[in-house]
């Protein structure tokens, strides 16, 4: 099972350019932003799976660095042993520039999210409510992206 935050923006093609560029800024930072609230929020032993958040763009794909410093993180506490990633990375970047994914690269994130199935170890959430606290401003800044965009434009987005 993979654990990932999706953030998308479809059906922007018919708007200009620029409009497309802002709204790509937001999914960008917002992303980046859920990333950074995951790892205050995760729980943390080794730092393993707090290094091993990552965010994946069309342009970016953090898995390679993510899996490097969750390994060293984990050495830290456990020299010479190795963590268990996801092979390769599961998570594919979007080709639009308007889709960022914020994941989870070491095994066990899921269930540091959701616990184990029938509740032996209760779930510790991170990611959802990451995802919950970038929401109201990221839509407020998609909104603001999409009526400069139509105000340079000469229109008005309602």
């Amino acid at each position: 099972m993979r654990m990932s935050a999706r953030l998308n923006m479809t059906g922007l093609d018919n708007l200009l350019p620029n409009t497309r560029l802002l709204v790509s800024e937001v999914v960008r930072k917002t992303a980046f932003d859920i990333q950074a609230t995951a790892q205050t929020l995760v729980p943390v032993d080794t730092g393993a799976a707090k290094a091993s958040i990552h965010v994946v763009t069309g342009d970016a794909d953090g898995y390679t660095t993510a899996t490097e410093n969750a390994q060293a993180a984990y050495e830290t506490k456990y020299p010479k042993q190795t963590l268990d990633f996801w092979p390769d990375n599961p998570v594919s970047p979007s080709e639009d520039s308007i889709t960022a994914l914020v994941a989870v690269a070491v095994l066990y994130g899921w269930y540091l999210e959701n616990g184990t199935p029938g509740g032996r170890i209760k779930g510790r959430p991170f990611l959802q409510p990451a995802v919950d606290a970038a929401q109201t401003a990221f839509e407020m800044a998609v909104s603001q992206a999409l009526d400069e965009g139509a105000q340079k434009s000469g229109g008005s987005y309602t």
